[in-house]
């Protein structure tokens, strides 16, 4: 490698530094917002997998007809960061006589002044088919867009999600040749892409409720009483004491390359955290190992050590960014 390389390197990675920095003050700032504060103009509805919105979900789910595809909504912020909608929020807002659903779909569309980032158009001008990649991380969710997408397409179009932040819509008119074509660039994404999502196609119409969702008889956000995501009550399987520490999920951010990391926001129940921890987050199915790379505390920047009753920010290396949501507790295991 050249010297000119190594500086342009240095460089970078210097960049992505400053921005792991934002992401971490964005996600903090987003956690410190009382639930009745949180603006309405930035909710959205948001595609997850049907897995995570489990009855432990902290706020409003539906589960569509489309298998594995639920959605929440979720406080889009800067830096790419959002804050998934609780019941708490919900509530505020239902209060005060808001119909928080309809606005989450106006906001949607004044987000979206470009349905797509990129189209595939036919010399006589016909769409066949439009890619949704935006920078906002959430281009899926311009699928719900369906009266947008019926003047683009109207005589019907089929959907995909390979990915969590890329969607397509591809036109019923596409010819064998053109399908196929589209078919391998979504099993592509859906191959290679950092978060894997639904594969093959599905059809706009069954963006739609699977009867009730999770929350009983009434998901728009009712008192309802909370699971827990919690396994084995923080203890990590096979062990026989307690563990050297626990700690509740509240935020979670993600940075992109050069370097990925994954950054999981909360409070420390107990015990006490370092850096180069190997910790174990425990999801429904499964108690997934990873390693804790940086930690940092609220307005005090990066910390070799946090304790119990401190917020903080763990950076994370070895842990998928589909795997961790609000609610999930992370432990870790005790030093010789």
């Amino acid at each position: 490698m050249s010297y000119g390389s190594s500086g342009r390197l240095a460089v970078r990675m210097e960049d992505w530094a400053e921005k792991v920095r934002r992401l971490i003050r964005g996600l903090f700032t987003a956690m410190h917002t009382p639930a009745d504060e949180v603006p309405l103009g930035a909710v959205v509805p948001v595609f997850v997998p049907e897995a995570l919105a489990s009855p432990a979900w902290p706020g409003p789910a539906v589960h569509l007809n489309v298998p594995g595809l639920a959605i929440v909504w979720a406080a889009l912020g800067p830096e790419r960061t959002m804050r998934y909608v609780t019941r708490e929020m919900v509530a505020s807002w239902t209060a005060k006589g808001v119909n928080w659903r309809d606005a989450s779909m106006q906001n949607l569309q004044a987000i979206s002044p470009s349905l797509c980032t990129h189209a595939l158009r036919r010399e006589d001008g016909e769409y066949v088919q439009l890619v949704m990649l935006h920078d906002d991380g959430i281009g899926p969710s311009r699928l719900l867009l369906t009266r947008d997408l019926e003047r683009v397409f109207p005589h019907g179009y089929r959907c995909a999600i390979p990915e969590r932040s890329v969607a397509l819509a591809v036109s019923s008119r596409a010819t064998s040749q053109e399908l196929a074509d589209v078919t391998s660039y979504v099993e592509h994404c859906f191959r290679n892409g950092g978060q894997p999502f639904l594969r093959g196609f599905f059809a706009p119409e069954d963006i739609a409720a699977r009867g009730r969702s999770t929350k009983d008889e009434d998901w728009t956000g009712a008192p309802q009483p909370r699971g827990t995501l919690a396994v084995g009550g923080g203890r990590m399987d096979g062990e026989d004491h307690a563990p050297a520490f626990t700690f509740t999920i509240q935020h979670v951010g993600f940075i992109k390359p050069p370097v990925d990391r994954l950054i999981l926001v909360g409070m420390i129940d107990a015990g006490k955290i370092r850096s180069g921890t190997v910790a174990v987050l425990h999801t429904v199915a499964r108690s997934v190992p990873f390693t804790i790379e940086g930690i940092e505390l609220h307005r005090a920047g990066e910390t070799p050590e946090a304790t119990a009753g401190q917020q903080v920010a763990l950076r994370c290396v070895g842990l998928e960014r589909s795997l961790a949501v609000p609610g999930m507790r992370v432990t870790g295991t005790r030093r010789s």
